[in-house]
């Protein structure tokens, strides 16, 4: 089966909607203009969300950054190459990784204010600790190989980056993780349920230091996913100085 998911809804007419795992439903009261939302679990056969919605006109399920499930504790993804990539000084590599993302829904107004109402997960969620046990950065847990060509991702659960690896050493380098500031991280989809990041380069400075660059969308014809309130307003200062890595890369 295919699900439609990623997209832009009119909650004026009654929908249902599938994920592989949940069905979302809305119903419109045309007499008070109420809008009921629900959300079903497909194996438990119970509603796990219902909420009552009032001057709600559209409905945005997109792609989102996976680190507000159970609830927010961190920024950060840590991204785990299962196939290392070794470069020698001065060497430059391009090609693809995958990122974890969650589903968000949001509810437009009349005033196109955007509220978010749920967000759930069609896949694992795992935390690990990036750095030492005080001062390092808790990240949402992700394994991933390093593609020279663009893979398949596993909708609803991955979104497709593209990278730029470079060492920038006088050494050999392997790199075999990355970390991403999801707080300048953006996301885009393309409908029904391909998802995509931005473009990152990885520079890498020595045999333990790299920073991350975040740089801009490398789709065309994409629409930008809706941020979440915590990141809504914030300026990617990071566009030229990266996140740092200093433990370990």
């Amino acid at each position: 089966m295919v699900y439609k998911v990623y997209g832009i809804y009119d909650i004026t007419n009654d929908l249902a909607i599938e994920t592989p795992s949940y069905i979302v439903n809305t119903k419109y009261n045309k007499r008070s203009g109420i809008v009921e939302y629900s959300r079903t679990s497909k194996s438990k056969g119970e509603t796990v969300l219902n909420k009552v919605i009032s001057g709600g006109i559209r409905l945005h399920i997109n792609p989102v950054h996976p680190i507000l499930l159970p609830i927010c504790m961190t920024r950060h993804i840590l991204v785990i190459i299962e196939n290392p990539v070794s470069l020698a000084p001065g060497d430059i590599i391009e090609g693809y990784i995958t990122i974890p993302v969650d589903i968000a829904v949001y509810v437009e107004e009349y005033n196109e204010a955007i509220t978010l109402i749920d967000i759930f997960t069609e896949g694992k969620i795992k935390y690990t600790l990036y750095g030492p046990l005080e001062g390092g950065h808790l990240a949402r847990y992700h394994r991933t190989r390093f593609y020279s060509q663009e893979p398949r991702t596993k909708p609803f659960t991955e979104a497709l980056v593209r990278i730029t690896i470079s060492n920038r050493s006088t050494y050999w380098i392997t790199l075999s993780k990355i970390l991403i500031d999801c707080k300048h991280l953006k996301l885009y989809y393309d409908p029904p349920h391909n998802a995509y990041a931005q473009a990152l380069e990885i520079v890498v400075t020595s045999r333990r230091h790299a920073k991350v660059i975040y740089s801009t969308p490398f789709k065309t014809a994409v629409i930008e996913a809706q941020r979440p309130p915590m990141f809504r307003f914030t300026k990617s200062y990071l566009t030229l100085h990266g996140t740092l890595m200093k433990w370990g890369v």
